[in-house]
């Protein structure tokens, strides 16, 4: 049946305003579930805990159109990172060569910034398929892409949810992809989640998750500007 835990996570990324390395994370499963429905879920609690008016939503198609002018889905990885270079004084220490790292780097500079404004939370959908994480892959418009999507209240990412892939084979032919990817970049291989695998293979039913950032959602209620007034450290 559904599920949910609020716990601990850690992620070693910088520290700033609104990321600690240890933050507090609701997250919840809901079976039968469509991303549609999950995302509607949240946008209802938000709108209880933050007296948001009702989502905007755009794909992530339509908010690159709309702020860049560009198609992600299509547009090359060179052209990608003029782009970049456009926006950004210096990309030397930013600079790998990814097509994913250019479109989050856009996505953080040009993008993020205008969402979830004027009182209203902004869900992006429909995210490229090299971002799919655990997500389904869907076809939208000739276009493969991941069934996730991402909240935003006042420029800060507070959500990201999918639609679960179920499918044992698919995850199999991800891992070995990533393997692939690891060893030609000389990263670190992660060793496979056996037991994940092992509830794959076994079964597990149609279903959507979200993961929300608790810190977050407290200091935006609290209207703080930033998560150190709702932490301990």
């Amino acid at each position: 049946g559904d599920i949910y835990q609020i716990c601990k996570s850690f992620r070693q990324e910088e520290m700033g305003s609104w990321h600690n390395v240890e933050f507090t994370m609701l997250e919840w499963y809901r079976v039968g579930f469509s991303g549609n429905q999950l995302m509607e879920e949240v946008d209802e609690l938000l709108q209880y805990i933050l007296r948001t008016q009702p989502s905007e939503k755009y794909s992530y198609l339509e908010i690159f159109e709309k702020y860049l002018e560009i198609n992600p889905h299509t547009i090359s990885t060179k052209t990608l990172w003029k782009i970049v270079k456009q926006h950004y004084k210096s990309i030397d220490n930013l600079h790998d060569g990814k097509r994913d790292t250019a479109l989050q780097l856009l996505m953080t500079k040009c993008i993020e910034p205008n969402l979830g404004q004027s009182n209203q939370a902004c869900i992006i959908y429909d995210y490229p398929v090299t971002q799919s994480a655990l997500a389904k892959i869907k076809t939208v418009d000739g276009n493969e892409v991941s069934a996730r999507f991402e909240f935003y209240v006042d420029g800060i990412e507070l959500a990201n949810g999918y639609q679960e892939l179920t499918d044992y084979e698919e995850h199999e032919t991800r891992y070995r992809k990533d393997i692939a990817l690891r060893k030609k970049a000389n990263s670190s291989v992660i060793p496979k989640d056996a037991e994940f695998m092992a509830a794959m293979q076994h079964g597990l039913p149609e279903c959507a998750g979200v993961a929300l950032g608790m810190d977050r959602l407290i200091a935006l209620a609290l209207q703080k500007s930033n998560i150190k007034g709702v932490t301990s450290f």
